[in-house]
């Protein structure tokens, strides 16, 4: 049974099985358990929302976003219009995200150009749905993060293709060591 409040996951077995992901070295935990463990869920907060539409979350979304400076969307708003448009607009958004009526804005459409003579096509989201979408992240990463699998390298914080590389090197050595040495 599901408690108010808590996640239910399609991709993971109930609480109470050995079926579905696992974080790495240490096994699932029930809710009720989860302080005891030193997981904190809501991060001191009432629920992922308000971790989510926390101010100081928000700013640091708002920060990131600008630093990664990127197009404006199909909206026009750019990177360097984000804060007069947070001040201006933030409120009535954040309540549309907490009764569930925000949607995200179409993304623009715009063609790349590849080395080949074809063309690539790219999607850029609003400024603000990426304010949203990094927002997000910074609240749902340290919860999933643990759950990847130490051999992921696709989007996660300092990983990357020459770290991933690294890391076939030195398994490739290992087996050959492993396998020359029995």
């Amino acid at each position: 049974m599901i408690m108010q409040g808590q996640l239910e996951f399609p991709f993971a077995g109930r609480p109470d099985s050995n079926e579905g992901v696992k974080p790495r070295d240490r096994e699932p935990v029930a809710e009720h358990d989860t302080a005891e463990a030193g997981i904190d869920l809501t991060n001191g907060k009432e629920n992922l929302l308000d971790q989510l539409l926390d101010p100081g979350n928000i700013a640091e979304a708002c920060k990131k976003v600008k630093s990664n400076r990127g197009a404006a969307g199909v909206d026009g708003i750019t990177t360097g219009a984000l804060d007069e448009f947070m001040t201006e607009h933030w409120l009535g958004i954040a309540d549309r995200i907490r009764s569930n009526s925000y949607r995200p804005q179409p993304v623009r459409r715009v063609e790349i150009p590849k080395a080949d003579g074809s063309k690539r096509l790219l999607g850029i989201p609003t400024v603000i749905d990426r304010v949203i979408q990094q927002a997000l992240l910074q609240i749902l990463m340290p919860i999933f993060d643990p759950y990847f699998s130490e051999s992921s390298y696709g989007f996660r914080p300092g990983r990357n293709l020459t770290r991933s590389w690294r890391n076939v090197g030195t398994s490739s050595v290992a087996m050959q060591t492993t396998a020359t040495s029995t």
